[in-house]
């Protein structure tokens, strides 16, 4: 998503981008634009929108140990 780029300044891998952007669509608080959001990332990388809504199920089911290490 362009957002995506303009915000890294770089070109990015498929696999990173696709997980950027559902990072993005979890963090989104209106309903709405959620919703826009899983569209677009099932039409730009020509995933099905139930499988970008059972990715993201499961990414935010996860504990994000990770991103907080000391």
């Amino acid at each position: 998503m362009k957002e995506l780029d303009d915000q890294l300044g770089k070109p990015i891998d498929r696999y990173e981008r696709v997980k950027l952007e559902l990072k993005y669509c979890i963090a989104e608080t209106d309903p709405i634009k959620r919703a826009i959001l899983e569209s677009d990332i099932a039409r730009h990388n020509s995933i099905p929108v139930q499988k970008v809504r059972e990715l993201l199920k499961s990414m935010e089911s996860k504990p994000r140990s990770n991103d907080h290490n000391a």
